[in-house]
């Protein structure tokens, strides 16, 4: 470790003595942090930076359309959820939780939002994690009849009011996909409201 600069960059210098160097290992490997997906992007193509991590799909044709860069992807554990406590009121309510998961339309949202850049997963666990099990239910598709017949069945023949917290810029498109699933939520009888604290503020609550 070369340099340490918190919130800004890490330095690293090679060893010349770790038994696996190679020539062609470079001297220095630098990591600078951009929060923002459109910094990174731009400090690419300017030829600020060789690498840039985590593009939203919706950037990925100004990389394909550039003659000096290539875009490489890969599969990936991230995972995108919705979690809901049993122990707080109003998700206590088993046809409530169940409700959300016939209320969101995934495959719309993977489609438009994530240019087909995801995979539906039906439980905790996705390809490539240990556990992971295809045939493991239950698997819930869009079904936003179902959803709004098992918000009454929870106790709410009016619907019922609820917040949904969600980061910004923590995970590609997070906002987008959460303001999606509000309006689907919406639509069954869930007044989702929705709320952006920032990233610590929401890991701690």
């Amino acid at each position: 470790l070369k340099e340490l600069i918190v919130g800004n960059r890490v330095v690293l210098e090679k060893n010349p003595a770790w038994p696996g160097i190679r020539a062609e290992n470079p001297d220095i490997v630098m990591y600078r942090l951009m929060r923002e997906p459109e910094q990174r992007l731009t400090a690419l193509l300017n030829g600020e930076i060789q690498i840039a991590q985590y593009l939203p799909p919706h950037l990925a044709p100004r990389v394909e359309s550039s003659t000096r860069h290539r875009l490489q992807t890969s599969s990936s554990i991230e995972m995108m959820f919705l979690a809901m406590s049993p122990k707080q009121k109003p998700w206590d309510k088993k046809e409530l939780r169940q409700a959300v998961a016939y209320a969101i339309d995934r495959e719309a949202i993977i489609k438009s939002l994530l240019r087909g850049q995801a995979q539906i997963l039906h439980g905790p666990f996705t390809r490539g994690q240990y556990s992971y099990d295809p045939e493991l239910g239950p698997k819930y598709s869009y079904d936003p009849e179902k959803a709004r017949t098992l918000v009454k069945q929870a106790g709410f023949p009016d619907g019922v009011d609820v917040e949904l917290f969600t980061p910004v810029g923590r995970y590609i498109n997070d906002k987008q996909v959460s303001e999606a699933m509000t309006a689907m939520l919406r639509a069954v009888g869930i007044r989702a409201t929705l709320k952006t604290p920032e990233w610590p503020t929401l890991w701690s609550s």
